[in-house]
């Protein structure tokens, strides 16, 4: 857990996966904290990093992630459980590449099964590729609720050039 904190994370990389880090467990970012996470490579999944829990982003915090990429899900990030961005934070990528699906992030949850809930808040991709499905992320059920989301420069080897919601299977 980030709460007050600013944590900044460059030139890093993963033989497998999570390449600014790897979480068994929940990642909870609050209270005007700020992630900067830059040049992350994992071979695997997670880009950035991955979270085997869920992914919350609230109370007016930033995560800023560029230049990630993953050989698998998730160019910037892989929230297995989900993700939750809501009072007024952000969460904002570039440039991020995955060779699967979610060239942003991937919200994975086994097959697509859990959300992506954006509320009172701001998401904004640009520069992003998925090999297969999801060029901004990919995801099973997503809601967005007073929120902006802007997709810029997207693109997806099949499906979804901005975003893949592949539903509860």
């Amino acid at each position: 857990s980030v709460f007050h904190s600013e944590v900044v994370i460059q030139n890093v990389s993963a033989k497998q996966s999570g390449g600014g880090f790897f979480v068994l467990g929940s990642v909870y970012i609050s209270d005007n904290s700020m992630i900067l996470i830059q040049n992350a490579r994992s071979t695997e999944t997670g880009g950035g990093f991955i979270a085997s829990g869920e992914v919350e982003i609230a109370g007016k915090s930033t995560v800023n992630m560029s230049n990630s990429h993953a050989g698998g899900n998730g160019g910037g990030f892989d929230a297995e459980k989900g993700l939750k961005v809501s009072t007024g934070s952000k969460l904002n990528i570039r440039n991020a590449k995955a060779g699967q699906d979610g060239g942003g992030f991937s919200a994975r949850g086994g097959f697509y099964a859990e959300s992506i809930v954006i509320s009172s808040s701001n998401l904004s991709i640009q520069d992003a590729i998925a090999g297969e499905r999801g060029g901004g992320f990919a995801a099973g059920v997503v809601m967005i609720e007073a929120s902006t989301v802007a997709m810029f420069s997207t693109d997806a080897g099949a499906y979804g050039g901005a975003f893949a919601v592949i539903g509860l299977r």
